[in-house]
């Protein structure tokens, strides 16, 4: 992850936590499974990483309220059974509703936060 800007950390943490947030489900279910499935998949695993996570923290990028619940997420997301990732699973169960509270709540810290710190 050090090779990428801490801008482009940035960016790509808020489009992790947007692929899981509860306004997917509004989407097509081709959108829901790709955004879930695909894009959250692997931004779970690298943009809320411990790493990624302690760099955007060091930089100010994020406060340590969000670092606690991205942390969270990451786990929860990671506890979740294999054959529940899946697009019923997703619109049904509350390990997924779980993960979509989160983040939304993730994302409405950092919006706010990101409103009083980043210039």
């Amino acid at each position: 992850m050090d090779n990428i800007t801490i801008e482009k950390l940035n960016e790509l943490f808020i489009d992790t936590l947007e692929k899981c947030s509860s306004r997917i489900l509004q989407k097509d279910d081709d959108e829901i499974e790709y955004d879930l499935f695909e894009e959250f998949d692997i931004g779970m695993r690298s943009f809320l990483h411990e790493e990624s996570l302690n760099r955007l923290l060091s930089e100010n990028y994020i406060n340590k309220e969000i670092m606690i619940l991205s942390k969270k997420l990451r786990e929860t997301a990671l506890a979740i059974d294999e054959d529940k990732w899946n697009l019923e699973e997703a619109k049904t169960t509350k390990e997924w509703a779980d993960i979509f509270y989160l983040s939304d709540r993730i994302l409405e810290i950092k919006l706010d936060y990101d409103k009083n710190n980043l210039k």
